[in-house]
């Protein structure tokens, strides 16, 4: 009796277990998508400027070659109205030897010279051409391949959704657990990181100045870095943290001395604080201007930093952020910034 009680809650865990691992590989492949999405639309903004710049070319070699091209329209007409004849004309005409051969010097000059420009500026123009054609079809393919990757993210992040969607279905179920079955999923973290002695204090860190209340973040003052051993140990219980969240925790640590508690690994339904993937950073006083500001400074800094930490995502004050910028509203988090990494690889 007591096996068919257990059987509904040992697949409750099984389906919680097997929807967050889903979640952590669907939230990866979405800030892959959305690296490659933002990485399409740059090459597309390079394509369509060197397109602009081909198009400016052409219309200028067009404006260059028309009014030559215009003189040797006429000059053909002329010869043509005059019946082929202006050698023997100018012969008849001539009112000496010398004069005629000055005459026909000059005119065969001003021919070879009328010719020789123009085709000079029609070979500029077909080479004009022939780069504006490039370039069209360059941003063309970078339009199509800009849409295609921006395609594929909606996809992935359509698809996260409805994952978060299931796994707080599944959450409803978790009440169900047996504290035994509880612990299970709580014991679910990642191993901790091997003990190192935490390095000296870098004197760039300590004789950086503290952040005024209220302003945004300036740019990054301590040493941008991969490797977590390159900066002290900060205010974080580490135990259980991934490598990409223990960078993440010392470089907010350093940037931000205010900061008195960041925890890390923690029971959850969802999978990323169980595995070590995300931090909470407590914010003191969070509801006066200079905790929100203080919210607003760190959320700022772990966006223009998060390529170094590899940041999946940031939530402030209801607000859900990744790399690419705010993303939606309505999460909560009003006395700490979240901040989620990714597992390296």
């Amino acid at each position: 009796m007591g096996a068919a009680h257990a059987e509904p809650a040992d697949d409750a865990l099984a389906k919680l277990d097997e929807l967050s691992a889903q979640a952590v590989r669907s939230r990866e492949a979405v800030t892959t998508a959305q690296r490659d999405a933002d990485a399409a639309q740059a090459q597309q903004a390079v394509a369509e400027d060197r397109q602009r710049v081909d198009l400016t070319a052409l219309e200028a070699a067009d404006t260059q070659l028309a009014p030559h091209q215009m003189a040797v329209d006429r000059l053909a007409a002329m010869t043509y109205m005059g019946g082929g004849h202006s050698q023997m004309t100018a012969a008849l005409t001539a009112s000496s030897p010398q004069r005629l051969i000055d005459g026909l010097s000059l005119q065969h000059t001003m021919e070879a010279t009328a010719t020789d420009q123009l085709r000079a500026y029609r070979e500029t123009r077909e080479r004009a051409a022939a780069a504006a054609l490039a370039s069209e079809r360059s941003a063309a393919d970078a339009r199509v391949a800009a849409e295609r990757a921006a395609a594929v993210r909606a996809d992935l992040q359509t698809a996260l959704q409805d994952l978060l969607r299931r796994i707080a279905a599944a959450e409803a179920q978790y009440a169900l657990l047996t504290p035994q079955q509880q612990a299970v999923i709580e014991s679910a973290v990642a191993p901790p990181l091997p003990p190192e002695t935490p390095p000296a204090q870098d004197p760039a860190i300590v004789a950086m100045p503290n952040l005024p209340a209220g302003d945004l973040a300036p740019p990054p003052q301590i040493a941008i870095t991969e490797d977590p051993a390159a900066l002290p140990m900060g205010v974080a219980n580490e135990t259980g943290l991934q490598p990409n969240t223990v960078l993440a925790a010392r470089m907010i640590s350093a940037q931000f001395p205010q900061i008195a508690t960041i925890d890390g690994v923690r029971p959850d339904s969802k999978p990323w604080h169980p595995r070590g993937l995300a931090i909470d950073i407590m914010i003191p006083h969070p509801e006066s201007p200079e905790g929100i500001a203080l919210g607003d400074q760190i959320r700022a800094f772990a966006l223009a930093n998060g390529p170094s930490f590899g940041l999946q995502d940031v939530i402030w004050r209801g607000v859900y952020s990744t790399p690419a910028g705010p993303q939606a509203t309505g999460y909560g988090h009003f006395d700490h910034v979240h901040i989620t990494t990714t597992p390296r690889g």
